[in-house]
């Protein structure tokens, strides 16, 4: 059975909500240990996220076309 390749649709984020530092080649879209989600860099997402899979978080890399690929979750 293939896996579909999902893409994040829309403009890719441009700042980590949690520190503000600029979002350059990857970040998450998940859910805080505090509750609300939030875009994050992956460093703040290694401090403050649930993990990735469903209900918790998905991380997105991006790619020399500038797409960003879902890699996890």
């Amino acid at each position: 059975m293939a896996v579909a390749t999902v893409y994040w649709m829309g403009e890719p984020p441009p700042r980590c909500e949690i520190c503000n530092r600029p979002i350059t080649d990857e970040f998450v879209n998940g859910a805080t240990l505090q509750g609300p989600w939030e875009i994050m860099c992956v460093r703040c997402h290694g401090r403050h996220g649930r993990g990735f899979g469903a209900r918790r978080g998905q991380r997105y890399v991006a790619q020399a076309d500038g797409r960003w690929w879902k890699a996890e979750g």
